[in-house]
């Protein structure tokens, strides 16, 4: 595990992180300074599942008798997605996918 993230880490725990996020939105003064809402997403696809054969994943939730709406629905957060990010009113010029 990396040490920037802390899920199933004993000595961190949910408080610790949402102690460190409350004082970084904190101190990002724009964001109360101007009222400007704060959304924030913590998913991290890339490390959890960058060495899944994703063919074989599917295939085993098939023989696991997963039903076929639920694979298409897993298989939709892999397929042809992408996301911008957007700060002071700017988005970055070239989609994250």
């Amino acid at each position: 595990m990396f040490p920037n993230q802390a899920r199933f880490r004993p000595e961190l725990g949910c408080a610790d992180q949402i102690f460190t996020f409350k004082k970084d939105v904190k101190e990002e003064e724009h964001c109360f300074k101007y009222l400007q809402p704060t959304v924030t997403c913590f998913i991290d696809f890339a490390a959890s599942f960058d060495s899944i054969d994703r063919k074989a994943l599917w295939k085993v939730m098939e023989c696991d008798g997963v039903p076929e709406m639920i694979i298409r629905l897993i298989k939709a957060f892999y397929e042809h997605t992408s996301a911008q990010v957007c700060k002071y009113g700017k988005l970055t010029e070239t989609p994250l996918k």
